[in-house]
Formats: structure tokens, C-alpha cells, sequence
């Protein structure tokens, strides 16, 4: 029996969560990949995330349309985070930052 049909004894597994341990893979050396985390903080706390993600070389889209701190506050964490790696924090939207890291690529079009 395929184990992709309903009644499969297989089905079970396949719902099942699966870890992949990258450490013991063997990746080509000219392998890159880009990590881009998404973050939405909804208060003053969770700002304090965006320096690490930063400082670890990752992207980072910040979403603010649900928080509820101080803006100024925000913008001013967002600035200093960016600043201290010399990433420019690019406003995309009214509630929007997207912070690329070095190595991305960010090509804008404008209004399609």
C-alpha cells in the first residue's frame, strides 16, 4: 500500500516531525545560504532580539504592526543595531524594516 494514501500504516510517520542534524551532513564548500529571520515584537522587550539576529550575520524583516511601545524607542534600537555592523536599515512600508545583511542582494521595482 503507498504510504501517501489515507488508510496507510505509514501515514502516521509521515506526520511526524523530522530533525536533520546539518553538523554531521557533508556540504560542497561553495555552499552559502542566507538565513533571513522574521520578527514581529509587540513591545519594548522584544526589541532586544534585534541586535543579536543582526550581530549574527542574519537578515532580519521586522514587522511593527503590532506593537504597541514607543516608536521612537523602536527606531532608535533598530538604528543603533544596524549602525554597529554598518547595515542600512531600510524602511519598507509604514510598519516595515527590512535589515539585509551584507551579503543579500536587495533589488527594488518600485510600484508594480
Amino acid at each position: 500500500m503507498s504510504p501517501f494514501r489515507k488508510g496507510s500504516e505509514l501515514r502516521s510517520v509521515a506526520d511526524s516531525k523530522v530533525f536533520i542534524d546539518l553538523g554531521v551532513m557533508d556540504l560542497p564548500e561553495d555552499t552559502c545560504a542566507s538565513t533571513i529571520h522574521i520578527m514581529r515584537p509587540n513591545g519594548e522587550k522584544d526589541l532586544r532580539h534585534i541586535r543579536k539576529h543582526v550581530l549574527s550575520g542574519s537578515s532580519l524583516i521586522l514587522d511593527m504592526s503590532d506593537y504597541s511601545g514607543d516608536a521612537d524607542l523602536a527606531e532608535k534600537v533598530i538604528l543603533d543595531a544596524t549602525r554597529s555592523v554598518g547595515i542600512a536599515p531600510i524602511r519598507v512600508g509604514v510598519d516595515s524594516w527590512l535589515l539585509a545583511s551584507k551579503g543579500l542582494i536587495v533589488e527594488h521595482h518600485g510600484k508594480v
